[in-house]
């Protein structure tokens, strides 16, 4: 954010109306559409997903990817 390195939560992200937690599972694939707000000024380079399980004898998982804008 303005040259400086800053991260945010998914939270921080959210649209005003929009449901913070949602219920899914991974025991067979599943698809997300989430729309999210950047604040002024912000040009994401990654961004990282981690998903942690309830279940302890599942690991959490935690990857970044390199941000692709879809505006021009």
């Amino acid at each position: 954010e303005n040259g400086v390195e800053k991260q945010y939560s998914y939270g921080e992200l959210l649209q005003a109306d929009a449901e913070p937690d949602w219920a899914f599972s991974f025991r067979y694939f599943q698809d997300f559409d989430r729309v999210v707000v950047l604040p002024d000024g912000f040009s994401p380079e990654t961004v990282t997903v981690e998903v942690e399980s309830r279940t302890r004898s599942i690991s959490s998982i935690e990857e970044s990817f390199s941000w692709m804008s879809s505006q021009g």
